[in-house]
């Protein structure tokens, strides 16, 4: 193992418990998985939207505080070696999948479906029919099983997946020598 990255993965607050966006302790549906991202030698990426996930401690306490609502209690305190903060944690992660596709050559075309949008949707059709995720609207209405991710309907996150897609594809067509070894 090189590299340990986690995507949207609720973290261990100051107080020891992994709060979601409302601020709710979740302890109970939440795998201490922080302790396998610190756990060895490895690289670390953290990938979050909101300061509560793991490697987020690597951004100051007061920074979140000030800037989240409720980011006093919600700030996770696991860093990592390389955080990535994004909108929508989603749109972190499909970027970075898109950055390592255009750097390792060979299965470069193959690595971008995995971030086309029609991909994207099935994930998110899969985790809300079959896997029972719910999520709120923008309102911030009572969580239910709809293609929401943090508050974005699938139209707003589509729209981000193509143009990272869109934008991957065209650097990979138009400048080869980012696929040389």
């Amino acid at each position: 193992i090189t590299h340990v990255i986690a995507i949207e993965r609720c973290g261990p607050s100051r107080d020891g418990a992994p709060r979601d966006a409302r601020g709710i302790d979740i302890t109970s549906h939440n795998a201490p998985l922080d302790r396998l991202f610190n756990g060895g030698s490895w690289t670390t990426i953290g990938i979050g939207d909101l300061g509560n996930e793991i490697g987020m401690g690597s951004l100051p306490h007061d920074l979140v505080a000030r800037h989240i609502k409720g980011g006093d209690a919600l700030w996770c305190r696991v860093p990592c070696d390389y955080p990535l903060v994004g909108g929508v944690s989603n749109w972190a992660g499909a970027a970075l999948l898109g950055a390592i596709s255009l750097l390792w050559h060979r299965p470069a075309e193959s690595m971008l479906d995995s971030i086309r949008p029609e991909f994207g949707r099935r994930l998110l059709e899969a985790a809300v029919l079959n896997g029972g995720a719910v999520a709120s609207d923008r309102a911030g209405g009572t969580p239910r099983p709809q293609l929401f991710v943090d508050g974005q309907p699938w139209c707003v996150l589509e729209q981000v997946h193509r143009e990272i897609y869109d934008a991957c594809l065209h650097l990979m067509r138009t400048d080869r020598r980012m696929l040389s070894p």
